[in-house]
């Protein structure tokens, strides 16, 4: 029982710290990543992506699976970050557990001196305020579930290895002790891989996790014994980088990126010290958008301090590893897992805060080894009592800290509630970066707050005259305010500043759309297209444009091009009926206006249709059938689906008796309808006996 103490307290916590997130609305990159994609709706479309191995497959399945559990309401994405957050607590706790099993078989004296460790370690980065992006930003998503992989593979593998050295002990030597730990540890690897490409750095931390644990060698006698195996790891992660460039013709590198590789190489020398590792200390002004200035002139000496300070750090790895084991792993850990994104390949943004979760590990297990260590000196230098009293306020001291950053956490949580309270922090603390003002700009508009917009907008634009974006988005917001000669105006020079812009145009076409110049606008959204092949809403647009214009094979392209993302659209599936109708294929018309009214049975206007097919190719009993149905389900109270049916009976079926029932209907339901003069007439022709239809 007492092993799931540990566990237990660590759930509570998360629980805790993150149990003000599940409402927490979606963000920024949520937008494009989660709501826009198409293979997000529904597990049958799993295939079109679980074997693209360039584009994070397990992330996206994540993402689908949430789909499927909730479409677009939050809570389930949430919870599966919270969950992800808790399994890599309790693996830190579980790896940072087996490294001092590993260290007191060679140790035991030191059991007293680190026992608080795997605990305090595990509940630092449980409770770290840095790790709220990665936890609570639904599209952060992928920084969690790589560490966990991450973390995982370490721990199976060395797993296996205490279970070979075991068998060992005991004069087995067969390959099999150990065997499926190792495995298993592969497949996390394999699994880390298809989600983020940071796991490459995992083999190197095993290597060192062997050394600092496992080998109880100096460092040259342990490099002479693993070499080999080193020099392998190095040429299969050469081979796995080939094949990355070969796949896609990058390794890390945002598509946006325009930074080059000694820009960005020379503001990470001041990013990781002074960004990264300050807000692992000093957790406060976390923010979204991080506003750390590029730097990018080598000639000056003031430029070299961010340098100046990794060498300093490199320094003190180096003497600490000589005498404190679990000191040195965690500041290797930290300085080694954040070079994928930290070194020389350029990142669309320069500092962003879910970078360090993976990196957090390391820094827990040096926050915790410092505790410890300062519980060890007070104990070795006072006497007895006052060693207590000292104890004491030591771990009084690092009660507070914890809850000092659980507090953080949840204030910090609060922040990310909506995208209008997230981006009016990111302004406050970044003022001076046009993005902030644009994204607050966009929370507004999403709220209808037109006029707070606009005045973001603004600001970005003045910022920035060719910032596509704001440019982009006051053209929209005039669109809804329906000034449309000044949305015109600013989306014109939106496509100009950035001709591949694909909303932009898609925005141009719908003003165009507004202002009666259909050509004009069926084109701009065929340019959208062309740069964004999933902007569903651009073939859902094009499709009724095309349909009003007569363009009738234009309009089932576009339809169809959008049903195969929304398969379950039931009004694309109307509108593509329609199409199909107007020129005149009726099968494939019925066969659209049935799987829409299948899709949506209240949905009246597929069954309406479907009735007038049936009419126009002659099919009476099956026109009857359908508007029967349609009463039957609205309550009999459509006057236009009762004068139908009385058409019917009239002039196909002659039947005088339904006739005029469904006549009078009609005529109750809407006495003023247009055609009432004439119904009047038939009826009281019908009533007189003047129509005789038995003869």
């Amino acid at each position: 029982m007492k092993k799931l103490i540990p566990p237990s307290i660590l759930g509570a916590v998360v629980l805790l710290v993150y149990g003000n997130t599940w409402q927490n609305s979606f963000h920024y990159d949520d937008l494009t990543s989660i709501l826009q994609m198409p293979w997000m709706r529904g597990l049958d479309k799993i295939p079109q992506f679980i074997f693209s191995f360039t584009e994070r497959p397990l992330l996206i399945l994540s993402l689908n699976i949430n789909y499927a559990i909730s479409e677009f309401e939050v809570w389930s994405y949430h919870l599966f970050n919270i969950l992800g957050h808790l399994i890599a607590t309790w693996l830190v706790y579980a790896l940072t557990a087996l490294a001092l099993d590993f260290r007191l078989e060679r140790k035991p004296e030191e059991k007293i001196l680190w026992q608080p460790l795997p605990l305090f370690a595990a509940l630092v980065f449980a409770l770290h305020p840095l790790n709220t992006q990665s936890v609570t930003y639904i599209a952060s998503r992928s920084s969690v579930m790589a560490t966990v992989f991450y973390l995982a593979f370490l721990l199976f593998w060395f797993l296996g290895i205490r279970k070979r050295k075991a068998a060992r002990a005991e004069g087995k030597k067969s390959f099999s002790p150990g065997g499926l730990f190792f495995l298993a540890a592969l497949l996390a690897l394999v699994c880390g891989g298809l989600t983020k490409e940071i796991v490459m750095t995992a083999p190197a931390l095993a290597f060192l996790f062997h050394f600092y644990f496992v080998s109880g060698q100096t460092f040259f006698q342990w490099l002479q014994k693993v070499f080999k195996w080193l020099a392998l790891g190095a040429v299969l992660l050469g081979a796995a980088l080939v094949y990355k460039l070969h796949e896609d013709g990058k390794i890390l590198i945002a598509s946006r990126a325009k930074l080059s590789s000694a820009t960005y190489f020379l503001t990470q020398t001041f990013v990781v010290p002074f960004e990264y590792f300050w807000k692992m200390v000093f957790p406060f002004n976390l923010s979204i958008d991080v506003g750390f200035p590029l730097i990018a002139d080598w000639t000056s000496p003031a430029n070299y301090a961010g340098a100046l300070a990794l060498t300093v750090f490199v320094w003190a790895l180096a003497r600490v590893s000589r005498t404190q084991a679990f000191l040195g792993f965690g500041m290797a850990w930290m300085g080694i897992t954040i070079l994928p994104t930290s070194s020389f390949v350029p990142l669309l943004d320069v500092a962003v805060e879910h970078r360090t979760y993976l990196p957090m590990t390391g820094f827990a297990l040096c926050a915790a080894s410092l505790f410890c260590l300062t519980l060890d000196a007070l104990r070795r230098g006072h006497r007895e009592k006052i060693w207590k009293g000292w104890r004491q306020c030591a771990w009084a001291g690092g009660f507070l800290v914890l809850l000092l950053m659980a507090c953080l956490t949840m204030d910090r949580n609060r922040v990310w509630k909506d995208e209008e309270s997230l981006w009016a922090d990111a302004k406050m603390k970044a003022p001076r970066l046009t993005r902030v003002y644009n994204n607050l700009g966009e929370a507004y508009d999403r709220k209808k707050k037109y006029k707070l917009a606009i005045a973001e907008f603004e600001i970005a634009v003045r910022m920035d005259p060719n910032y596509t974006f704001g440019l982009n988005n006051l053209g929209n917001v005039y669109g809804k305010l329906e000034q449309y000669d000044k949305a015109i105006e600013y989306l014109k020079r939106a496509v100009q500043a950035d001709p591949a812009y694909a909303m932009a145009h898609y925005n141009l076409a719908t003003a165009y759309v507004k202002t009666d110049r259909p050509e004009q606008a069926a084109q701009e959204y065929k340019i959208a297209l062309q740069h964004s092949p999933y902007m569903e809403q651009a073939y859902l647009s094009l499709g009724h444009l095309s349909l009003q214009m007569g363009k009738l094979s234009d309009a089932v392209d576009a339809f169809k091009k959008f049903l195969e993302m929304q398969p379950k659209n039931f009004r694309a599936r109307f509108a593509l009926g329609n199409a199909y109708a107007q020129g005149k294929l009726y099968d494939k018309a019925r066969e659209e206006y049935e799987k829409a009214a299948e899709l949506n049975p209240d949905y009246i206007f597929p069954y309406i249709n479907l009735a007038t097919i049936y009419l126009q190719t002659g099919k009476h009993d099956e026109a009857i059938e359908v508007y029967e149905k349609i009463l039957s389900q609205r309550g009999g109270n459509i006057a236009g689906v009762h004068k139908n049916l009385a058409m019917i009976y009239f002039q196909h079926k002659r039947d005088a008796a339904k006739a005029k029932r469904h006549f009078e209907e009609s005529l109750r339901l809407e006495p003023n309808q247009p055609q009432a003069p004439v119904l009047r007439n038939i009826l009281e022709q019908l009533k007189t006996g003047t129509l005789n239809f038995n003869k």
